[in-house]
């Protein structure tokens, strides 16, 4: 058998574990662009409340618009409120609410002078409403409140002893950073991260509590650019907290907030595993909602793509037992990630990878490479290649012997390039395993051969992919074509004086048989 200092000199030199780990977190941030399972990132405050309107004309209604807007400038508080509340009933209404007529004929700066009214804090509430409302549409609707100069306003609001001004101004805020990367910044820059850790930690009611801690989810999020972290730290406190709640619209908002920041360098991840979260989010991931599972176990995957000593704090706290269960979930999505979770640790060390192996994970991951959905296939594929590659010889001799050979050559016809060659990776360290010299055939020829691998291997040689080609061809090379030569060389058959064959190749006592367990070696 080759030694693993051999190994490391031959293909994989220069391939560390950090290596395929980083090339995992490449793919977890591929695993999340074609489905969404985040919630809404913006909400309308709609009133069920209100009567059914009669169908007027679009000319009818600018006209009563720009009628509102003039009377919300007169110095009557009673004319201001009475047509704020209309204004807000017409942005509140189910079905075609005039947003864009109010955003082109300058009916927002209007409203936003309204937030400044301290001493009617009802006619502040309804003007946040209007505001929330009208955020809940299109870009550029959002980018009119924030030039009439919303953000400082609605911030300061956040603060008002008035409950409902106080509520709906976190709602409306929340919708403005839920719209693009640009503007949750400007919310974060206009003061409201603070604000909102108070209301969440303080207030009583459960709904203002819910808003604000939606806002701040939203706060988190983006990818295009990231959020600053440093900016969103203070949070984690709170953060921590929330994940105790029992009110699962709570839950399930922290444990986006806490997915969103958790895609990050070490040194980010080791701040969030200060925090305190990792225990808990483990044992959501067991929740009976598959709304909390879901952000929860993205949590926890963007957590397993730190380094080996933050990796090992959440097999501390049980994530493998919980892992496991999630791989045999009816839910695709979820099996998907808790292979890709399992991946992450396969990446790790030879202790972890062991630990993988007494949870007896492996069965699980082969079979999730046999059926299922394609993504959920591949990610079982890379997590077996990854063991494979990351192993020590004696945990890839186990590996061997778990079918697994069939299931990654099963996928060899796939068209996925970078799949393909994390195969060829992961069949190359097993044929390096299992060579005996030049002479001599591969430990595991047989196995290749019984299960098609060497003719899918083979197959690849016909790729396009210059790269592909190459890996394949050197398989081949290397491991497929001993026979040819050791034919033509091989001599007689030797005799004794008997004229009896000596028997080659009969293992000696206590010698190990390529393709068995090490003697002593367990799991």
């Amino acid at each position: 058998m080759a030694s693993d200092e051999r190994m490391k000199e031959f293909k994989f030199k220069g391939r560390t574990a950090d290596t395929f780990r980083e090339r995992r977190t490449e793919e977890g941030v591929q695993l999340r662009k074609a489905k969404r399972e985040e919630r809404a990132m913006k909400k309308r405050n709609i009133d069920l409340e209100q009567p059914e309107q009669p169908v007027v004309s679009l000319e009818t209604e600018t006209a009563e618009l720009l009628q509102l807007c003039t009377q919300l400038q007169v110095q009557d508080y009673s004319v201001i409120s009475q047509s704020i509340v209309r204004l807000r009933e017409m942005f509140a209404r189910a079905v075609d609410p005039p947003i864009a007529a109010a955003c082109e004929h300058g009916c927002v700066p209007v409203i936003v002078q309204l937030l400044q009214y301290h001493d009617f804090p009802d006619v502040q509430f309804e003007a946040a409403w209007c505001l929330t409302n009208i955020t809940s549409s299109e870009s550029a609707h959002v980018q009119a409140v924030i030039d009439a100069g919303a953000l400082i306003p609605l911030v300061a609001l956040l603060s008002s002893r008035h409950l409902d001004a106080k509520d709906q101004a976190a709602w409306a805020l929340g919708n403005i950073a839920g719209d693009c990367e640009a503007f949750r910044d400007q919310v974060l820059a206009a003061g409201a991260l603070m604000p909102l850790i108070k209301i969440i930690s303080k207030e009583s009611r459960d709904d203002i509590i819910r808003n604000a801690n939606w806002t701040l989810s939203n706060l988190c999020r983006g990818k295009k650019p990231k959020v600053d972290f440093e900016s969103i730290a203070p949070a984690l406190t709170v953060m921590h907290r929330m994940l105790y709640s029992e009110d699962e619209q709570l839950l399930i908002d922290t444990c986006w907030a806490l997915a969103f920041i958790s895609q990050g360098p070490p040194q980010q991840v080791e701040r969030i595993i200060q925090a305190g979260v990792v225990g808990q989010l483990v044992r959501l991931i067991m929740h009976t909602k598959f709304a909390i599972v879901t952000p929860a176990l993205r949590a926890l995957g963007n957590l397993s793509c730190g380094n080996d000593r933050q990796t090992q704090i959440l097999l501390n706290n049980q994530l493998l037992p919980a892992i496991k269960s999630l791989l045999t979930c009816h839910k695709e999505p979820i099996r998907k990630e808790a292979c890709w979770i399992v991946s992450n640790v396969l990446a790790g060390t030879h202790a972890q990878i062991k630990e993988v192996m007494r949870a007896n994970i492996i069965p699980d991951l082969v079979a999730r490479v046999h059926d299922g959905a394609f993504k959920t296939r591949r990610e079982a594929a890379w997590a077996l290649c990854n063991m494979c590659v990351s192993g020590t010889g004696d945990q890839v001799e186990w590996l061997a012997g778990q079918q697994v050979v069939p299931a990654l050559a099963e996928l060899l016809a796939m068209d996925d390039n970078k799949l393909i060659g994390v195969l060829l990776d992961g069949l190359s360290r097993l044929l390096e395993v299992g060579y005996q010299g030049p002479s001599q055939p591969n430990a595991y020829h047989d196995l290749f051969e019984e299960c098609g691998a060497i003719d899918k291997i083979e197959a690849v040689l016909s790729h396009p992919d210059p790269k592909l080609y190459e890996i394949a061809n050197h398989v081949v090379e290397r491991y497929f074509q001993w026979s040819d030569d050791v034919e033509a060389e091989m001599p007689e058959p030797a005799q004794d004086a008997s004229g009896q064959l000596f028997q080659f190749g009969t293992p000696a006592a206590g010698a190990h048989i390529p393709g068995s367990p090490f003697p002593g070696y367990s799991i």
